[in-house]
């Protein structure tokens, strides 16, 4: 289900590519996601530091490839994650 305010960001998507992964809506009205998003994300949160750097030289392709490659393996890549609450940074 989508957010009322995600609605008219997210109309021009066909509604399988909606639910198929997650969006990033930029201010000038691109819509990226997949390994392309995490890249724009990481540079606008501005604590990417020299990954988001780095990322920017990375051609799309292979970004998106990389995110497929992952999403296809998520289950596996699952199992190396404990299961167990993670370490407490902040006070």
């Amino acid at each position: 289900m989508l957010h009322e305010k995600a609605q008219p960001l997210l109309e021009l998507l066909a509604e399988g590519e909606r639910y198929a992964t997650w969006h990033l809506v930029l201010p000038d009205g691109r819509v990226v996601g997949r390994g392309t998003g995490a890249r724009e994300l990481m540079t606008w949160l501005r604590s990417g530091g020299y990954g988001a750097r780095l990322l920017q030289h990375v051609p799309d392709a292979l970004l998106d490839g990389a995110y497929r490659l992952v999403a296809r393996h998520r289950l596996c890549l699952g199992r190396l994650v404990a299961d167990r609450p993670g370490p407490r940074r902040f006070p």
